[in-house]
């Protein structure tokens, strides 16, 4: 495999990871549910920083909210397996979904430039789950 597939398999393990996630979270196992959480936010931030071709400084605000929606599978992981589903996890969990959630609609633009370039034919993953 040449490196541009190499690339394109890396920008895409994040979806593996957070499947893995979700399995785990289901079957109500915290602690490999929050490890593979970490997982994918590692792997969402090396993704952005290799298609980027900037390091850390090109993550922007489409992977950053990616990242926070990551955050907010972890306190509902929390929220359901540590803390019984406490309400003060409920609404911590809600906010930092919302907050993922209007840095997307925020990023329209510039999501609508990623596609733009995908659909031209540049090499470039969306990143979105």
């Amino acid at each position: 495999a040449g490196r541009e597939e190499i690339l394109e398999m890396f920008l895409s393990a994040h979806v593996v990871s957070w499947s893995l996630k979700d399995f785990w979270w289901a079957e109500g196992k915290l602690v490999p549910s929050l490890v593979l959480d970490g997982g994918t936010i590692f792997i969402l931030l090396l993704a952005a920083a290799a298609k980027s071709g900037q390091g850390i400084q090109g993550v922007d605000q489409v992977d950053l909210a990616w990242i926070v929606w990551t955050l907010s599978n972890l306190s509902w992981i929390l929220c359901e397996l540590a803390y019984h589903d406490s309400l003060f996890w409920r609404y911590l969990s809600a906010s930092v979904s919302f907050s993922a959630f209007l840095l997307l609609a925020g990023a329209r633009e510039l999501v609508k430039r990623r596609e733009r370039r995908v659909g031209s034919g540049e090499k470039e993953a969306l990143i979105l789950v």
